[in-house]
């Protein structure tokens, strides 16, 4: 049997993203319901070892525009970065 008790939950805050703006030009990004534009670049620096690890980490958002004028970048300066289909 089970015996029930109610108590107090205090009132919590929690961070949620509201909006996100192209690191470049600050324009908003958004989604169409359809969508599956992505364009987060990281870059990870440090050391990791098996019970913890340390280091700088660099995120950059990008709006399509945007991505699009660093892709031709990247591609220019990289020839073996090749785009690849995908699905799911």
């Amino acid at each position: 049997m089970y015996i029930y008790e109610t108590i107090q939950v205090p009132a919590t805050e929690r961070k949620v993203i509201k909006k996100i703006l192209c690191d470049c030009c600050s324009k908003e990004i958004s989604k169409g319901l359809y969508s599956a534009f992505e364009s987060d670049l990281h870059f990870k620096d440090g050391d990791s070892y098996p019970d913890n690890g340390h280091g700088k980490m660099l995120t950059v958002n990008f709006c399509k525009k945007c991505m699009k004028n660093v892709s031709d970048f990247v591609e220019s300066i990289a020839p073996n970065v090749k785009w690849e289909e995908w699905e799911y």
